[in-house]
């Protein structure tokens, strides 16, 4: 991925109003900040010890999971369960199911066998995102006693063991995709050029997630205009 300025930012400040919702934070922040630096940890792979990842890679990041967990058939409303310890996957999990006008339901890397039933029945969770082979065991060993789990996918690990979940493919062309971006174009400051009109996770109407206030409209994206729909 190409490194963008480290004080990029596509838009002037001053003209980006605030997200209307989480929903749309991923895509407000990579255009207010840009290339500055969202993340920054620990890895082996660099020379000095450290990694960043930009706001506009973490908006990618973000709209890529978002379209993997679409492609799933998670839905806008739909529970997604988080079962990881603290690291930067566990962000972009948590912003690309935002972005797919999902819900977060997080779950402690230590519970056990009853606690991980009773968080993923009661939520309604029809996919959960965990850390590593051995914690989707777990979840695959109670898997007789979560009915509403459609899918286990994997933060790390090898693509054989199961579903990565920055590998996972999007939803089909001919499938509707609710997204959210940024405010409605006719009524805020966005630039107009500012939407990316190859990008399916991107829509000029800001989407409100359920359980979020404000004014807003939820927008799909189809291939055919038919069914395109509020």
């Amino acid at each position: 991925m190409p490194e963008p300025d480290a004080l990029s930012s596509p838009y002037p400040l001053s003209r980006l109003p605030a997200p209307p919702t989480l929903a749309a934070l991923a895509d407000w922040a990579g255009a207010r900040y840009g290339g500055r630096p969202a993340l920054r940890f620990r890895s082996p792979d660099e020379p000095k010890g450290w990694q960043e990842v930009s706001y506009e890679q973490l908006r990618t990041l973000a709209r890529g999971v978002a379209r993997g967990l679409m492609g799933l058939g998670v839905a806008p409303g739909d529970r997604a369960a988080i079962l990881a310890e603290t690291r930067p996957e566990w962000t972009y999990a948590h912003l690309g199911v935002l972005t797919a006008g999902a819900v977060v339901v997080p779950v402690y890397p230590t519970a056990g066998d009853e606690e991980v039933v009773w968080v993923l029945g009661d939520s309604g969770a029809t996919v959960v995102i965990c850390e590593d082979a051995v914690q989707a065991a777990k979840v695959e060993r109670l898997r007789d006693r979560l009915p509403g789990v459609r899918a286990v996918v994997l933060m790390s690990g090898a693509a054989e063991e199961g579903l990565a979940l920055l590998e996972l493919p999007g939803p089909a062309a001919e499938s509707t995709l609710a997204v959210h971006g940024m405010p409605d174009s006719s009524t805020s400051t966005v630039p107009s050029d500012a939407s990316d009109a190859s990008d399916p996770c991107w829509t000029p109407t800001a989407g409100c997630a359920p359980g979020t206030s404000g004014t807003s409209t939820r927008t799909a994206i189809s291939s055919s205009p038919d069914a395109a729909r509020t």
